[in-house]
């Protein structure tokens, strides 16, 4: 007796990906006889959601993500793409992702109003995405690389303790991921947001002000005293190679030239995974702190004791957020912030 394996799909064409495909990140490239045995070995290995066939080669390329925001890098007579709509479980216009068998839009939005956010979701019989489990994580990082804005809404809200994160229903979140510096909003930011590096942030759930997108991509603002910052981390601490870094990110190594900047350092790095923070400025002779511009440094924050070396002619947050005087090149770990000027 003969057995068949029956297979639906929806698949859609992607027109504006004619002729080109991708190989890096495939999970799967084989050669099968026709755009059909493509489609059903797609369907077999539940990871799939897009493919690329070359009618001429008759290779098929299966891919874990839909290409919808980075197109595919290559370019060749022949193939074509595809990606899966579903296998008739999900609402024309909706992706399923098989492996824990969800569907799901995205849409574009120019303010972040959780309200009208949600009842969107609501009007498409959806929800807000929660995302609940590290798999549930890496699948979103996967779909979003090249989104056009960095921040993506997800679903939970922040309870009157100030500590339990819940969603619409009451049910609690139990899986984050959390940014080095979050949460730190305390009353007024309430709901949650992927930002650029997929990390979560805590976020005001009316975001319509006029400020936001006045920072480069992947950086965040400092509205008091107007200026956007990176946080990053290092195994050593270089100051040569930290302050190149910040360079490359069109910035500088930050800066703690007053009371308020000081304080706010030390609000959002609490909590961070490296006590050390090294800051801008150098001596020669532990006394004359300058920036490498020249300018002299006016504000300091000892810790007592300090500076207390000629030879230890560099500058680092520590313990209680104390400065002090260290060597230039240190085999310690840090965190260390790039200030970048607004746009």
């Amino acid at each position: 007796m003969g057995e068949f394996l029956k297979f639906k799909f929806r698949a859609s064409f992607k027109r504006e990906h004619f002729e080109r495909f991708e190989l890096t990140g495939a999970i799967n490239t084989v050669i099968v006889s026709t755009k059909i045995g493509c489609f059903e070995t797609c369907f077999l290995d539940n990871s799939c959601l897009s493919l690329f066939y070359n009618d001429n080669t008759k290779q098929c390329v299966l891919h874990s993500k839909d290409f919808m925001f980075k197109s595919p890098q290559r370019s060749g007579t022949g193939w074509t793409h595809y990606v899966i709509d579903g296998l008739g479980q999900c609402p024309l216009g909706a992706l399923l992702y098989r492996p824990l068998d969800f569907c799901y839009t995205v849409k574009t939005i120019h303010v972040m109003i959780y309200a009208d956010i949600k009842q969107g979701c609501t009007n498409q019989g959806a929800s807000l995405a929660v995302v609940d489990s590290p798999q549930k994580q890496f699948y979103f990082e996967r779909i979003f690389v090249g989104r056009p804005h960095e921040r993506v809404c997800i679903a939970g809200e922040k309870q009157n303790d100030l500590i339990t994160w819940e969603l619409d229903d009451g049910t609690p979140l139990q899986y984050f991921n959390w940014a080095i510096t979050d949460p730190d909003g305390g009353v007024l930011q309430r709901c949650l947001v992927l930002t650029a590096d997929d990390t979560w942030f805590d976020t005001e759930c009316n975001r319509n002000d006029p400020w936001t997108g006045r920072c480069p991509f992947g950086a965040l603002l400092y509205r008091t005293l107007d200026f956007c910052y990176i946080v990053n981390q290092s195994n050593v601490t270089v100051f040569k190679d930290i302050k190149q870094d910040c360079k490359n990110k069109g910035g500088s190594l930050a800066v703690v030239d007053s009371q308020q900047k000081q304080s706010y350092f030390e609000h959002f790095l609490a909590g961070r995974p490296h006590f050390r923070v090294p800051i801008a400025g150098e001596s020669q002779n532990a006394k004359d702190w300058k920036l490498d511009d020249g300018t002299p440094l006016q504000y300091f924050n000892w810790s007592p004791k300090e500076p207390d070396d000629n030879n230890q002619q560099c500058l680092e947050l520590y313990i209680q957020d104390k400065w002090y005087d260290i060597e230039c090149k240190r085999k310690h770990p840090s965190v260390y912030v790039c200030e970048i000027n607004v746009i």
